[in-house]
């Protein structure tokens, strides 16, 4: 399961569990291979696309129609892969943030929780 949820105007949560752990791994590996594909997420109780754009010149996160899309470079995508892998094995994602994002006009910061 990979769930996004709004903390508050300032920071969202990414909540995923072994299996979703895995299903992201997979796709970071499209990602970072510079292929068009999403996975599917719960946002907001609804199925949602979740879609990561590599871009370095960019740092944006869009929520738009059924699609939740969050702009990271190659280097950030690498990292986040590392400590979800490593997340697999002690259960715990650290550090928590994965990255901070313009969204409507200000940043908000992207945290994960590894749940059982």
């Amino acid at each position: 399961m990979i769930e996004m949820l709004k903390n508050n105007s300032m920071s969202f949560l990414l909540k995923v569990d072994t299996q979703g752990i895995e299903e992201l791994l997979k796709y970071i590996q499209t990602v970072l291979e510079k292929s068009e594909e999403h996975i599917k997420i719960l946002y907001l109780g609804q199925e949602t696309e979740f879609i990561i754009r590599l871009d370095s010149d960019v740092d944006k996160m869009m929520i738009y129609d059924d699609v939740l899309e969050v702009s990271m470079d190659e280097e950030e995508l690498e990292y986040l892969e590392e400590r979800l892998k490593k997340s697999l094995i002690n259960k715990c994602f650290y550090p928590a943030e994965i990255c901070e994002r313009r969204y409507k006009n200000k940043y908000v910061t992207i945290y994960c929780d590894i749940i059982s």
